[in-house]
Formats: C-alpha cells, structure tokens, sequence
C-alpha cells in the first residue's frame, strides 16, 4: 500500500477530477482509513480522496467532538438541492484560511457505502455544506475559486506568508 501525504494548495494536483469507484474490496478499505487517520490528524470534519492524490470518488466526513461518527460516501451525486445558505469554510490544504462560501441550504445525495450498496440521503446544515464542498473538490474545483480573483489572491499570498 502506498504512503499518501496530504496536498496543500495551490498544488495543481488539487485540480485533478476524481473517478468513479467500481471495485469495492481490501485496498479500497485501507485507503479509506488513510483518509480518515489524515483528516483527523489534521483535525478536519471532511476529506476528499484528492486531498491525498487517491483519484477515487470518495470523501470521509466526521462531524462529531471526539472522531465518534465517521462516514463515507462514494460515488456521491447530487439529486435535488433547495434554498441558499453562507458559510464560512476551510481546508486542511490551506491551514489557517476561511471564507465565507455560498451553498445551498438542503442536498439530497445518492452515494455508494463501503460495500457498493446505494443509498440516498436528504440533509441539510453542516453535513450538507461539507458533502458540497468535497464533491466540489473531486470535480476538481479548490472551494477558495469561489471567490473573486482579488479575494482569491488576498488569500493566497496570506497562505504563502503563514508557510
């Protein structure tokens, strides 16, 4: 098994789109519980497989106080979205940068799980602004290109100067 390491932005391998899982077996397992251990040992609520160069349809989100409450979703799609909500997210690819995002208010998503089985999901609050913001991340688009591009280099050049 490969030893991943986390992507930080601007890295050009945050732009790469992600592919559709179609074998479920060990290996996929075991890069799972790499994205887990990276996003907790980062202290993240969610990770998308790109973060670590793994080129999977796949995000791990835990939005539990002690690491309790992990899940996955593979192969997520977006069904039917409603309202608009605001707000302020982050990345472990960007220590230390925030800015406040446009999603929509409720997502309804179908995923695969661990064992390929399909499922559906309506959410809404924090679960459905990171199930957003990662399934951004796997089409390629960092969550900071929502900005302007002055907002967007503002924020760069203050991530360069935090490193």
């Amino acid at each position: 098994m490969q030893n991943y390491n986390l992507i930080y932005y601007p890295d050009r391998r945050l732009k790469q789109k992600a592919e559709f899982v179609t074998v479920f077996n060990q290996d996929l397992k075991k890069e799972i519980d790499t994205i887990f251990k990276v996003m907790y040992q980062h202290k993240g609520i969610g990770l998308s497989a790109i973060h670590l160069g793994i080129l999977k349809h796949v995000i791990v989100i835990d939005l539990s106080e002690n690491n309790s409450s992990p899940q996955i979703f593979i192969n997520t799609k977006l069904l039917d979205k409603k309202g608009e909500t605001q707000a302020t997210e982050g990345s472990v690819s960007a220590p230390g940068i925030k800015a406040k995002i446009k999603r929509y208010e409720e997502t309804t998503i179908a995923y695969q799980d661990l064992n390929g089985e399909e499922n559906t999901l309506t959410t809404d609050g924090l679960l459905s602004i990171c199930i957003q913001h990662e399934l951004e991340q796997l089409s390629g688009k960092f969550f900071l290109e929502n900005l302007s591009k002055v907002k967007q280099k503002i924020l760069l050049n203050k991530l360069q100067k935090q490193r």
